[in-house]
């Protein structure tokens, strides 16, 4: 099962938002993304809206499938504002340096099973 984003955390929202706004800047439309994900139309709109899980691999395949490289997606997601310390959005970077440090043990705990069940490959 892959990882899923916890839908409590106060970031979501914005990952889902910051989705769409990748979408929309890019040249594809959200059925040719959807069938790069071989998933429905309707799945895709469900997990960007917010009424399937967000799941780690999906926002992987949706940054790939908008030609754009998740590292930039996530590097550019909280770009820092002056003064306060917070980032885009009001969440602290401390909440934002923890939701990014649970993505990569999810990540990672999925590779490792990954590479468990099938044999070390």
């Amino acid at each position: 099962m892959a990882p899923v984003i916890h839908e409590h955390h106060p970031g979501v929202s914005h990952v889902r938002e910051s989705l769409k706004r990748m979408l929309r800047d890019s040249s594809r439309t959200y059925a040719e993304v959807a069938a790069d994900l071989g998933i429905s139309l309707s799945n895709l709109s469900s997990i960007l809206n917010g009424n399937q899980y967000l799941r780690v691999e999906h926002v992987f395949q949706i940054c790939e499938a908008a030609g754009r490289a998740p590292a930039d997606f996530f590097a550019n997601l909280y770009p820092p504002s002056p003064g306060d310390g917070r980032l885009v959005g009001g969440v602290p970077l401390p909440e934002i340096r923890e939701l990014i440090r649970e993505l990569v043990r999810e990540v990672h705990s999925e590779e490792v099973g990954e590479r468990v069940a099938g044999g070390g490959r």
